[in-house]
């Protein structure tokens, strides 16, 4: 399952994994055990984490022992100070912003997220639709091969519509009926991946 992290007033997006460990009201954009600079002089230890996921403007983590004010920030790392009554510390991320809002994602998308088209209705909630042009788009990502296959058929045919090809104009027609078809296949097919073939247009 995933959640989108949405700016409120932009309406911009980031996509996550949901993880069912993670409080409520907090980006899973560290998930990562934090590294103690232990000391047995002090009360309190230094540690760092490394952030590879897009940051917030916050300073805020929420961690295993609770929220976390970050003292500075260096590259992509995130520094801050506990109790050295601790051994480690797990940092889940972020908490979420009032300019943000984290939604899950419906189930049904689970397998293609990225079609999901988001809607923000005039009550604040948000909610999702499928998004045909995206559906188009990852069709065409997963069925490469057929667009290959595609484009080399077109480019093998263009001799039949040279003005002075060896063919009737009954013969041309149906070859440009072939070829539209070529150019229409891959908005139109509607099966899996690894079918295409059964549905690709025939020669004349």
């Amino acid at each position: 399952m995933f959640q989108l992290l949405i700016h409120e007033e932009s309406q911009r997006s980031t996509m996550y994994s949901k993880n069912p460990n993670v409080p409520e009201g907090v980006i899973p954009n560290v998930m990562s055990e934090a590294i103690l600079n232990r000391s047995d002089d002090t009360d309190t230890v230094s540690c760092y984490v490394k952030c590879n996921n897009y940051m917030l403007d916050t300073n805020i983590f929420t961690t295993d022992i609770g929220d976390i004010v970050i003292d500075k920030a260096e590259d992509n790392r995130r520094y801050f100070n506990v109790s050295n009554v601790f051994s480690n510390v797990f940092v889940y991320g972020q908490k979420v912003p009032d300019t943000h809002v984290l939604v899950d994602l419906p189930e049904e998308f689970n397998d293609a997220p990225e079609t999901a088209k988001i809607i923000r209705e005039q009550n604040g909630t948000y909610t999702f639709t499928l998004d045909n042009e995206a559906v188009k788009g990852r069709n065409r990502h997963l069925l490469a091969d057929m667009l290959t296959e595609r484009n080399k058929q077109l480019s093998a045919s263009d001799w039949t519509q040279i003005p002075d090809s060896p063919i009737t104009d009954e013969q041309k027609q149906l070859w440009q009926t072939y070829r539209q078809a070529l150019r229409d296949f891959p908005n139109t097919y509607t099966g899996g991946p690894n079918d295409w073939q059964a549905s690709f247009p025939t020669k004349p």
